[in-house]
């Protein structure tokens, strides 16, 4: 499944990406890599919270991250604010 990168709060390595579904996913960045607004993540199961290595399909790097949380538009909203 791929996750496109809608919001970025860089300072805090928080970011929040679309998906298919129209859901959405809060990730937080555990690398030390660049990430931004249209990169396109491959995931597998955004309702699997926790820990995971994904593929930044835009870079073609594969980063650590962590889910934390799914739902609609609101999710994480106080990171971008």
């Amino acid at each position: 499944m791929i996750a496109t990168i809608t919001h970025a709060n860089n300072a805090r390595g928080m970011f929040r990406a679309v998906l298919p579904d129209g859901g959405y996913l809060l990730i937080e960045l555990l690398d030390a890599v660049e990430m931004d607004v249209g990169h396109e993540l491959d995931i597998a199961d955004p309702t699997d919270l926790g820990e995971h290595q994904v593929m930044n399909r835009t870079t073609g790097e594969s980063i650590k991250v962590y889910f934390q949380n799914y739902g609609g538009l609101d999710v994480g909203q106080q990171w971008f604010e």
